[in-house]
């Protein structure tokens, strides 16, 4: 089961903006040889996140500003 840790997160942009960057870590862990997989880019991985949550805000999909 995949959990998602908000306990830090106050306002709802923070909140959206944790979740999407823990999905986006957790989905980069999805290797049958993670091992294998090379080097983990976390700056381009949450440049992704970032771009994701503007582009939810863009198109209405989400309530927070």
């Amino acid at each position: 089961m995949i959990r998602f840790d908000l306990r830090d997160e106050k306002t709802k942009e923070d909140k959206l903006t944790a979740l999407v960057i823990q999905a986006i870590g957790a989905g980069s862990m999805c290797w049958s040889a993670v091992e294998n997989a090379g080097t983990f880019r976390s700056g381009e991985a949450l440049e992704v996140a970032h771009a994701l949550i503007d582009a939810l805000k863009k198109h209405g999909l989400t309530n927070v500003k």
